[in-house]
Formats: C-alpha cells, sequence, structure tokens
C-alpha cells in the first residue's frame, strides 16, 4: 500500500490505477512541472514558430516551395522536435527521481534537481545509440532488398517488425536512471521488459497519447482556426500578410505540445515501474532485506 503523501513505484497497478498514480503525481508537482516545463519550453517554441510558419506558407503555396526551404524547414522541425523531447523528457526523469529519494517539494528550484543536465547527456547517448542501430538496419534491409525476389518481402516484414517494436522500445530509457545502467545494458533491458508486457505497454501508450494529446490539441486550435481563415482567402493574403499572426499561433501549439512531453514521459514511467515489480517483485525484496539488517 501507498503511504500518504508518498508514492510508492515498484507496486503492480491495473491500467487504470497507472493512470490515475500518473496524474497524482502531476497533480501534486503541477506547480514545479508548469513552472519549470514552460520555462524549459518556451526557448523551443519560439524558435520552431518560424519553422512551422515556413511549413504553413509552402502547404498553402506550394509554388514557393523550393528544395532548399524543404530541407531548412523540414530539418530544423525535426531536429528541434528531437532536442526538446530529449530536455523535456530528461526534466521529467529527474522529477521522478528527486520524488524516489524525497527531495522534491513545491519550492524545489531548477538548480535543486541535479540529475537533470547529466540526465540530458543519457538520454542523448542513448538516442544517439538508437539512432545507429537504426541507422545500421536501414543499410542492411536495403542491401537485402535489392535482391529481387526478396526485396518486397524484406520491405514489408521490416515495417511490421517496426510497429510491433515501437510499444518495447518505449521503456528503454528507464533502466538507465532507475538502475544505473549503460545505455546499451539500458536499451537490452527496457526492450526485453517492454516486449514481456508489450499489451499492457501499447495500451497504456495509446490511452496517454489520447489523454495528452487532447491537451495539445487545444493549443493547436489558434494554428487551425489562422490556416482555415487562410484557405477561405482566395488569394491567400493571409499568408504573406500575416506572418506575425501565423507565427504566434505555430508558437502556441508548439508550446502545448512541449508542455506535455513531461506528463507523457511520467506516464511511461510508471508502465516501467509496474513491469519491473512485475517480473522483479521488487516490493517484497525491500522488506526481506530490512529483515537481514536487523
Amino acid at each position: 500500500m501507498e503511504t500518504i503523501g508518498k508514492i510508492n513505484f515498484y507496486e503492480r497497478r491495473e491500467l487504470g490505477e497507472r493512470i490515475n498514480v500518473t496524474f497524482r503525481f502531476i497533480k501534486e508537482n503541477w506547480k514545479v512541472l508548469l513552472k519549470y516545463g514552460a520555462l524549459l519550453a518556451l526557448p523551443f517554441a519560439a524558435i520552431q514558430g518560424f519553422f512551422m510558419g515556413d511549413i504553413f506558407r509552402m502547404a498553402m503555396d506550394p509554388t514557393s516551395m523550393d528544395y532548399t526551404q524543404i530541407l531548412t524547414s523540414y530539418g530544423g522541425y525535426i531536429l528541434l522536435l528531437m532536442g526538446s523531447w530529449i530536455v523535456m523528457s530528461s526534466f521529467a526523469l529527474a522529477l521522478l527521481k528527486a520524488h524516489e529519494e524525497d527531495t522534491l517539494t513545491p519550492q524545489t528550484s531548477l538548480k535543486d534537481l541535479a540529475y537533470f543536465v547529466p540526465y540530458i547527456g543519457k538520454t542523448l547517448i542513448m538516442t544517439l545509440l538508437l539512432g545507429g542501430l537504426g541507422v545500421v538496419l536501414m543499410i542492411a534491409g536495403i542491401l537485402v532488398a535489392l535482391i529481387p525476389v526478396l526485396g518486397v518481402v524484406v520491405i514489408i516484414l521490416a515495417a511490421i517488425g517496426l510497429l510491433i517494436s515501437i510499444p518495447a522500445l518505449m521503456l528503454i530509457y528507464y533502466p538507465m536512471y532507475f538502475e544505473n545502467l549503460n545505455a546499451w545494458e539500458s536499451l537490452k533491458k527496457g526492450f526485453s521488459l517492454g516486449w514481456k508486457n508489450w499489451g499492457s505497454t501499447f495500451v497504456m501508450s495509446l490511452v496517454l497519447s489520447i489523454l495528452f494529446g487532447v491537451i495539445q490539441y487545444l493549443f493547436m486550435i489558434p494554428s487551425y482556426v489562422w490556416l482555415f481563415a487562410n484557405a477561405l482567402s482566395p488569394s491567400n493574403d493571409l499568408v504573406s500578410d500575416g506572418a506575425v499572426v501565423g507565427y504566434i499561433t505555430s508558437f502556441i501549439a508548439a508550446f502545448g505540445v512541449y508542455l506535455v512531453m513531461p506528463a507523457s514521459t511520467i506516464g511511461i514511467a510508471f508502465q516501467y515501474f509496474h513491469c519491473r515489480e512485475k517480473d522483479e517483485h521488487l516490493s517484497l525484496q525491500s522488506p526481506m532485506d530490512n529483515f537481514d539488517n536487523l
């Protein structure tokens, strides 16, 4: 059973309980999450507003496209999205670690989260490792796909394998922070846990995507309104004359996406805690350790 004011991480929970404990953690630490989450999200959203403005303009006026602009806008958007995910996820994981060690309070400052900056480095290393493995597998797949008979089969099987692996890959980061494993060991441990609990991890991620996706959608409404108004304009005047409005709506949409990122990381963390407790029975080991120390 959980004690009042303290959430036991390693506990087997049903889906509804995992959702509830996610929102409980967010509710109890909303001040720190909102204050520093907004502070970290602001620069990313401010920069992304420029990229999204270009993307919207190209979507509404295809004649304005050129390869350089496409590469700059979409490439910058993807890199910014990856960078923001690394920072915001590391921030959420630092909050969880601080809670585990009883150092998280409403007065906690970003400076007090000693894990934050090292976690950014760890998350970056894991992301690069995963990206490197992806490139190797992609090159191997292309080489095999060049064989006429196997080409189509390999492409189909690779696509299916990637889709099936996504839920398992969601847990690969957490052992690195909560078990002090290196990136490679964390990848193996997290993938193994995710694969053993593929169904529950998939459902948990789906529910979180829907719940937090609704919040992100609310921030995107101004962009949709602006795009709809531009579509009704016969000469696309809003694209050329409404650059400031377009930037502001893009900024709001990006800010909402980044602000919600830590919540999703926290939700998947409780899925990891559930899977690890189910696999290793950590809650039973702790009382036994205390008994041995008597």
